[in-house]
């Protein structure tokens, strides 16, 4: 019977914990790697409905651990010289149960006294999913805003679109993507006007979100009042491709816009950003 020099027993022996220190070292970085690429991007496998596929360019959160970030500009916030309008696709997981609350978005300044800035939010009730608007300016007028129940479906696109004009006049306005035209929700008007100027970064998805974010704009357009309808439908059709938003808007109305979540495709270059936590 042969004899393996003890040389060669000691150069196995080396080479074998050397693959175990690697193994041991690389699969749980490995591991930890693929959950948070899965809990920001999701898997194909969790795809069931065909109408989850319009927006290639989705973001996707399948854990409530992520939300996107919009750097803070004052081109994103409401003035006196243009009217406002912010509209995004979202595609909901699951629906707030009653008493839950799902933040869409959020541009709050948390730390002031009188907390300035705008959010949009869902809230589960018995009737169904309703939508809250905050909308509050430095000296303390304005503040949450109840809207009508919204007629949401699981794995299912919709379109939110936010209104200001006239700097005293507030709507929200709704549309599945199977639906022919937009539902208003309700509105309000304020006794004096209201711009909320926050400091704040722009938080999409900051709570209770688990789903897709799709197409998303912010505007600041001229006479809204007069062009509302057919900006919605031309911001609808622009993010299905059917046509470029700078077709629809004046290139200096468009303060933000994106349909992948990678370059603000708008005037203003802001940047974006995943960020985890709350």
């Amino acid at each position: 019977m042969a004899v393996i020099p003890e040389r060669v027993t000691n150069l196995l022996k080396s080479l074998y914990l050397i693959v175990i220190f690697v193994v041991s070292f690389c699969l749980p970085l490995y591991m930890l790697k693929l959950f948070v690429f899965n809990s920001v991007t999701g898997s194909s496998n969790e795809i069931s409905d065909s109408k989850e596929n319009f927006f290639d360019g989705a973001v996707n959160f399948t854990r409530n651990q992520h939300h996107l970030v919009i750097n803070a500009s004052s081109y994103i916030n409401p003035d006196e010289k243009n009217d406002f309008l912010i509209a995004g696709w979202f595609n909901l997981k699951t629906l707030p149960r009653e008493g839950e609350q799902i933040t869409l978005l959020s541009k709050v300044d948390k730390g002031k006294l009188v907390k300035p800035g705008y959010a949009l939010k869902l809230i589960g009730e018995r009737q169904g999913v309703r939508a809250l608007v905050y909308w509050r300016d430095n000296f303390g007028s304005g503040g949450w805003k109840p809207f009508e129940t919204v007629d949401l479906v699981p794995h299912h696109w919709f379109m939110l679109a936010l209104s200001f004009y006239q700097g005293r006049y507030l709507g929200l306005h709704y549309r599945s993507i199977s639906d022919k035209s937009f539902k208003l929700l309700g509105g309000h008007e304020f006794e004096s006007e209201v711009f909320p100027a926050a400091d704040s970064n722009l938080l999409i998805a900051s709570s209770g979100f688990r789903g897709k974010i799709g197409p998303f704009g912010v505007f600041r357009p001229h006479n809204l009042e007069q062009r509302l309808s057919k900006l919605l439908d031309e911001i609808f059709s622009s993010s299905l491709g059917e046509e470029r938003i700078t077709a629809v808007f004046n290139s200096q109305e468009v303060s933000f816009w994106t349909t992948d979540w990678k370059i603000d495709q708008g005037s203003f270059g802001h940047v974006i950003e995943i960020r985890s936590g709350r």
